[in-house]
């Protein structure tokens, strides 16, 4: 097989928007295309997991002058979507990190991760009046905010902790980190001598991770109710409305409802989708096209299969045909047709030697493909439902 000279020969595509953002109100990932902002991708990889969807991808590529001062001036936060030769989405997500090379120069943004433009701390009050100095309840400052990096990259909210402290002061460190982290970080190097050709790569994260930037409370109603519920009211708290309505399968399982502890979403949302059901299904939970959620029971059936000992090598289809390695997706269950054949078939998926559940997959340019998978426990459900996050020995 000729190996192709870059990710565009594979017939995969390449596209940029910058996002059309009203804080507080909406997130168009696909405000204004931006032509001819991606040259010659040299390298492309993408994971994907059963547990995030969308998990990170990463390019790197030859790039004009006009294009690196581009992706330089206004990179950060761009949406990308890659998509194959027949035009279905394979990967998107938005610009985390830039890390660009020209001349005896190597210049770094990001990453995004870290910029917060709407902060509060919480503390605890301390009464001075009295020796020694008692510290009381913890309490939270108002929210400080940025509205010109909100406007950029959307709202972006961390919490700060700290111990006894004064109003004052609990309201200085609010500001002066609101300060420190409203915009990227850049760090520029000089090396020399000079390189040639002028590159960059882009450190491309999915929006799974936007759920790390806002925090949940819930302080009107207590009790329970559904798990999918509460799922779909967290996923709805993102302070832009960033995700769509997505496809949240019904989970009749109970959960508590108050939350007023400053918890990151994501946080809440791993907790929810590792409980399972009632009767220990399990769940996967994902952002895919769209920032599309989907929360879903694993499947009963077999979408791919795999023959080891085929020269091939290739995955197939369910209705038949073989797979390109960037078409493979996570929570799916996958046989191996020719491997340990003569075993007794057993009762469920889960206890069959001849299948795999795919936890993750990683594909790199041009063909290299790594499955991650196992069999689907239901201890894990069980614990989280208990509330506990491990067990075991050490």
């Amino acid at each position: 097989m000729t190996t192709p000279s870059s990710a565009q020969a594979l017939g995969l595509s390449f596209n940029a928007w910058l996002p059309a953002i009203t804080p507080g109100t909406s997130y168009m990932t696909k405000g204004s295309y931006i032509p001819d902002a991606f040259g010659i991708v040299n390298d492309y990889q993408h994971t994907l997991d059963a547990i995030n969807g969308y998990s990170s991808a990463s390019l790197t590529m030859s790039v004009s002058q006009l294009q690196l001062e581009s992706w330089l001036y206004s990179g950060l936060n761009r949406h990308i979507e890659v998509t194959d030769h027949a035009l279905d989405v394979i990967f998107e997500g938005f610009v985390n990190k830039i890390s660009a090379s020209a001349g005896a120069a190597t210049i770094d943004h990001g990453p995004m991760t870290d910029v917060a433009n709407r902060v509060r701390v919480v503390y605890s009050t301390v009464d001075t009046s009295v020796d020694p100095p008692a510290v009381g309840m913890r309490v939270p400052t108002a929210w400080a905010e940025n509205a010109t990096s909100q406007a950029r990259y959307g709202t972006l909210e961390e919490v700060l902790s700290t111990s006894g402290q004064t109003a004052d002061n609990a309201e200085q460190m609010r500001d002066t980190h609101l300060a420190d982290y409203a915009e990227p970080k850049h760090k520029q190097t000089l090396t020399f001598p000079a390189h040639g050709q002028s590159s960059i790569t882009i450190e491309v994260l999915g929006y799974i991770r936007k759920l790390e930037q806002y925090v949940y409370n819930q302080t009107t109603t207590g009790g329970l109710y559904d798990l999918s519920t509460k799922l779909a009211e967290v996923l709805a708290a993102q302070p832009d409305s960033l995700f769509g309505t997505g496809s949240i399968a019904t989970n009749t399982i109970q959960v508590k409802r108050w939350e007023n502890g400053n918890n990151v979403a994501w946080g809440l949302v791993k907790s929810l989708a590792e409980i399972g059901d009632t009767s220990d299904n399990r769940y996967t939970f994902g952002i895919y096209e769209n920032r599309r959620p989907v929360y879903a029971q694993v499947p009963t059936d077999v979408d791919y299969s795999h023959s080891i000992f085929d020269p091939e090598q290739g995955i197939m289809s369910r209705y038949g045909g073989t797979l390109k390695p960037w078409n493979i997706l996570p929570g799916r269950w996958l046989e191996f047709t020719d491997f340990m054949t003569d075993q007794r078939a057993a009762s469920s998926l889960q206890e069959d030697p001849h299948m795999m559940f795919i936890e993750s997959v990683t594909y790199s340019t041009p063909w290299n493909l790594t499955l991650h998978g196992g069999r689907v426990d239901t201890i894990s459900q069980q614990m989280a439902r208990m509330g506990i996050s491990g067990a075991g020995g050490i």
